[in-house]
């Protein structure tokens, strides 16, 4: 069975990821594991400062004690959300272990047995930390598996309504074919988005030859109907109009890898994005990478 990896520091975000991962995959058909991990560096400073001449066999306390400490927290974590979320796929499964976060779920990406990941966003997070946030920046772009991000104050329901967005990307195509698989059981309708600062000749000639791939392949070719374009400066502002007018119950998108400098110049305009939609109209979002579509 394909599990579904959802990380938690025991946070109201994480839990409420979890919850809609449990809803999730028990519509897929799926086993959710939960990920909690020790602080790496925490204990290299302990080490450091305590231990002048480090053996293995100094570590073994230290350890032991952090993961006994972090083993009542989850069972008691895990307590709670079966508790309180309506499913019946309980929560049994974690994973305890000295790391970070972004290398264990980059490493674990890799798995067969790995669907998805879930993760909890807090919302209305400020200028300073967007501009810092970089971890889930290049996670995003690493992992070999689509990314669920779930804002605090979403919750679960049937996906109706997909709204995918679309920069006229060639790996759109083999994203929205995997998508029209994952929302069939759903029965879902799929929306598909571009925001355009112009309507001029090139944007023009941009879409025509999308709709030009959507119709060459035939699970594709009915989402014709449903191909959109705002002509906006604001692209966030427009996406979350969208979503909020349509009632879109998912938002997809794909990342693709950029090098550093792209990726400051752009952070602001595609995190934008993410924010906008979480913060205003709490609606989850899928995201694909060139790995993982």
């Amino acid at each position: 069975m394909k599990k579904i990896i959802v990380p938690t520091d025991f946070s109201k975000e994480s839990a409420n990821a979890t919850a809609y991962a449990m809803r999730l995959a028990e519509s897929l058909q799926m086993h959710v594991e939960l990920v909690h991990l020790l602080n790496a560096n925490t204990y290299v400073s302990y080490v450091r400062a305590y231990v002048p001449v480090y053996t293995p066999e100094m570590e073994y306390p230290r350890v032991q004690e952090d993961i006994h400490i972090a083993e009542s927290r989850m069972n008691q974590f895990i307590t709670s959300i079966n508790e309180s979320t309506p499913s019946h796929h309980a929560v049994d499964d974690y994973t305890i272990e000295y790391g970070f976060v972004n290398d264990f779920l980059k490493n674990r990406s890799h798995n067969q047995d790995v669907a998805y990941i879930v993760m909890g966003q807090r919302q209305n997070k400020d200028w300073l930390e967007k501009l810092f946030s970089s971890s889930h920046d290049t996670l995003w772009e690493e992992v070999e598996v689509p990314i669920w991000v779930i804002p605090d104050s979403a919750h679960y329901s049937p996906i109706k309504n997909t709204l995918y967005l679309t920069d006229y990307e060639d790996q759109d195509f083999e994203v929205l074919s995997k998508l029209v698989r994952l929302v069939a059981p759903f029965q879902s309708q799929i929306q598909v988005l571009h925001v355009s600062e112009s309507s001029d000749d090139e944007a023009l000639e941009q879409r025509k030859q999308f709709t030009h791939g959507l119709m060459e392949r035939p699970d594709l070719k009915p989402i014709v109907e449903d191909l959109h374009v705002i002509v906006s400066e604001h692209v966030a502002q427009s996406v979350t109009d969208y979503v909020r007018i349509h009632n879109a119950d998912l938002v997809v998108c794909y990342k693709t890898s950029k090098n550093l400098l792209q990726r400051f110049l752009d952070k602001f305009v595609y995190e934008d994005v993410i924010d906008d939609v979480s913060n205003k109209v709490a609606v989850p979002i899928l995201i694909f990478n060139q790995k993982s579509s």
